[in-house]
């Protein structure tokens, strides 16, 4: 029996696929651990690709096809199934387009020893350690937003995987209106059904994984208002009554992608407007009661008084702060730091640069501006920044801006979630 396999489901990215192999396979070659592809690809390139790292010497590596083009989560439900008919110890499930490194592998191994049952995956947590869930609903609150990615589980087959009823998963967590989380159903359905389940926690530090598409735009923006709010609603809603947090489960998500700035933005593309809102105003008055007089208005006031409307106290206060020298920064160098760089574009103000906690993993520059770390540009400087991070972050990262900044530094700090 081996400990570790490794599963990567894919889609038309052979790209992608390629930089993960070339970055891990020889570590996982290395630490006996098997990769295992499974793909759904419209073209032969991914096999083929395949095929040359096996023919390059790497027996640990194997390919899957499924050539009836499943959905993502349809296909996560095809590979656990797969998994429990298999020898392997550990499955870890991980996208085509996440690489770690060899300390990450280490320490996971090591963390495996435990026989934990399920192991959530913590990869943004600045440092290593393990913690057990003392209850299912601390298990759900801290971990079901984190599970929508797929590299932050992994189970132990012969017993997470054993005896799933999978024609009951699907029937509760499968279809459209499911669509996207329906894996996280299976997880807390399933640690539910479990008597005694171990399940960990375990963290590792950020340097420790790269996700070298996180600067890139998501495929599903038309669809955003879908599926974090009715995808994500009813997967949640559905679980076991042996939860009990499901109300502030439900609110835990990222709020970026249901901000104030982000509908704005939905508004100007046509991809949100009254028929959206009274579309999904039962999940929008569950998840966030708070905005729901705003998300409104957002639906129906032309895009440009909804922003004056909405934006007006931000944009003063930019203009304010570049009147009286301020540096203006962004936090963040991914897909919400570009988000907010269009918006600052939007109303036609310029920025000093991106800074982050860290270079490691960051690019040198996005959008023509560069990408400080805090320590090189906030110390002596008074400074206005947009927090462009996953809600999930800010607080940690407020505190690491204010040590880092300096005594006699004036700092604003915005969340633009």
């Amino acid at each position: 029996m081996k400990k570790l396999c490794v599963a990567i489901p894919t889609h038309n990215r052979v790209e992608d696929v390629k930089n993960k192999l070339e970055h891990e396979i020889a570590l996982f070659a290395g630490c006996d651990i098997d990769v295992h592809i499974f793909d759904s690809s419209t073209n032969e390139d991914t096999e083929k690709l395949v095929g040359s790292f096996r023919d390059a010497g790497y027996d640990n590596l194997f390919f899957h096809q499924y050539s009836d083009g499943p959905s993502s989560n349809e296909k996560v439900y095809r590979i656990f199934e797969w998994a429990a008919g298999t020898d392997y110890e550990y499955i870890w499930m991980i996208h085509d387009h996440t690489i770690c490194n060899e300390d990450a592998v280490e320490y996971l191994m090591r963390a495996l020893d435990q026989k934990a049952d399920f192991l959530l995956l913590n990869m943004q947590a600045g440092g290593y350690g393990t913690e057990r869930f003392e209850n299912l609903d601390s298990f759900l609150l801290e971990g079901a937003w984190r599970l929508n990615s797929f590299g932050a589980s992994v189970v132990r087959n012969k017993t997470f995987l054993m005896g799933i009823d999978w024609e009951k998963m699907r029937r509760i967590y499968g279809g459209n209106r499911t669509l996207n989380y329906s894996h996280i159903g299976l997880y807390f359905e399933r640690a539910a059904e479990l008597q005694t389940p171990y399940i960990m926690q375990v963290y590792f530090d950020r340097k420790d994984f790269l996700d070298f598409n996180r600067a890139k735009k998501i495929q599903w923006e038309a669809d955003t208002l879908r599926i974090c709010l009715e995808c994500w609603g009813e997967v949640i809603s559905r679980l076991p009554k042996s939860y009990h947090c499901k109300l502030e489960t439900l609110r835990s998500q990222d709020r970026w992608f249901l901000s104030k700035y982000s509908l704005l933005g939905y508004r100007k593309k046509g991809f949100y407007d009254l028929g959206k809102f009274m579309r999904y105003r039962k999940w929008l008055r569950i998840i966030y009661p708070e905005d729901l007089h705003r998300d409104f208005w957002i639906s129906v006031l032309p895009y440009r008084m909804g922003m004056c409307c909405f934006c007006g106290k931000l944009i003063k206060n930019l203009r304010r702060a570049r009147k009286n020298g301020d540096q203006i920064y962004i936090f963040g160098a991914g897909r919400h730091a570009i988000e907010c760089a269009g918006f600052l574009q939007e109303i036609n103000e310029d920025f000093d640069g991106f800074i982050v906690s860290d270079r490691s993993g960051n690019p040198d520059e996005l959008l023509g501006h560069e990408v400080w770390e805090v320590k090189k540009v906030l110390p002596g400087k008074n400074s206005f920044v947009l927090l462009a991070i996953l809600t999930s972050g800010v607080e940690s990262v407020k505190k690491t801006l204010r040590e880092m900044s300096g005594k006699d530094t004036q700092i604003e700090m915005l969340e633009m979630s």
